[in-house]
């Protein structure tokens, strides 16, 4: 809808879906609007590209816990995420971007409403610190050697 708008997609291409992504790209006849920029592997291009972004979005069905989220909301650029990708209870709560489920129509209507939201996300700097706070990493280790002993029947104090 937007003559502006392009779609920059970083990460290494999975081989079950080798070609994919680029063929649509091609058939859609949408070249020149998205791009496919591989691996970033170096932190100052990657935070230099986070930062830049007008949004960070992933779209994911089953997803551990996305460190590529956490890095966003540090750099201060909204995301838009799906439920599966296990970051929506936070996201919500400190009103750092937009959650929704896997369907095109709700990633569409997410991503109108995170353009609509876009100056609100920009103002949410004690948003974005009460998370950095949240998720050191002293934090989850003090959380990951609990759960470890509390898996191995030890100290649940820990």
């Amino acid at each position: 809808e937007n003559p502006q708008t392009a779609l920059f997609i970083a990460g290494p291409e999975k081989r079950a879906y080798a070609g994919y992504v680029p063929n649509a790209i091609h058939r859609l006849g949408l070249t020149d609007k998205v791009f496919l920029l591989g691996p970033v592997y170096d932190l100052a291009d990657k935070f230099s590209l986070l930062s830049s972004a007008d949004y960070f979005v992933l779209t994911s069905r089953f997803e551990g816990f996305p460190l590529t989220v956490l890095e966003s909301v540090a750099v201060g650029t909204p995301v838009v995420v799906t439920e599966g990708t296990n970051t929506g209870p936070f996201i919500r709560r400190y009103e750092l971007g937009v959650v929704c489920d896997t369907d095109v129509a709700e990633i569409t209507n997410a991503l109108h409403a995170a353009a609509a939201q876009r100056r609100q996300f920009a103002d949410r700097r004690d948003a974005i610190a009460a998370v950095a706070k949240k998720f050191t990493w002293e934090r989850t280790a003090r959380r990951m050697i609990a759960a470890y002993k509390t898996a191995l029947g030890g100290d649940k104090d820990a």
